[in-house]
């Protein structure tokens, strides 16, 4: 490839990666975009702080959403968790390379990247190949997720934020809607003492997502 053609496709990438980005704040609530500029100064605090106890990595967040890695993700929580890399735990995407590439278009300037399957997680993770790291795990459902703490990864509280309507499944709070296998594996994180929310974003209620179901 010659020097003009190196020049012109670099261009392009750029243009489409700011495109991209345009697209994720258009399509931000009023709400959502005021806690994206409300967590901004969170996530400068959060790199001053990064790592305070030593090189191992940390799992800051873990999230369930079936979209990924899209505006609430990349301009509000990753901010307020302060991630510095998002880890993506699907099988099925890593098959789809226009998944892939939107994955990484919408990732956000500056944080890391890592797209995987749940058994590559499961190894990733838990022999810390991410050393002093904030780490940000996001699944595309709730079974995914159950699967990575029945193995043993290190996640102490789930947010269960985007779950689309199934069949089968039934509406508990705005954009998260449960079967009956969702919900076993909700109580089954709980009983095993983790946490598990529903929060949209970061100024929502973080109470347990039992009282959803009640």
């Amino acid at each position: 490839m010659g020097r003009e053609s190196a020049a012109d496709a670099k261009e392009l990438v750029q243009t489409v990666q700011e495109t991209a980005k345009e697209q994720v704040i258009r399509f931000l609530t009023d709400e959502e975009q005021a806690a994206a500029a409300a967590a901004k100064p969170a996530k400068k605090a959060a790199v001053r702080r990064a790592n305070p106890d030593g090189p191992k990595g940390t799992i800051v967040h873990a999230r369930v959403d079936e979209r990924l890695i899209h505006g609430q993700v990349a301009m509000v929580w990753t901010n307020t968790v302060g991630a510095s890399r998002i880890v993506v735990v699907n099988d099925d995407v890593l098959k789809d390379d226009m998944a892939l590439a939107g994955l990484k278009m919408a990732k956000p300037a500056g944080v890391k990247l890592s797209i995987m399957t749940v058994k590559r997680a499961v190894q990733r993770l838990k022999e810390n190949s991410y050393p002093g790291d904030r780490i940000f795990v996001i699944t595309k459902n709730i079974s995914d997720m159950a699967e990575l703490i029945r193995q043993g990864v290190g996640i102490e509280k789930v947010n269960v934020g985007n779950v689309a309507k199934r069949e089968g499944s039934r509406n508990i709070k705005k954009s998260v809607n449960l079967t009956d296998k969702d919900i076993a594996d909700i109580h089954e994180m709980i009983d095993s003492g983790h946490a598990v929310t529903a929060q949209m974003i970061p100024n929502e209620s973080d109470q347990s997502i039992l009282n959803y179901l009640q």
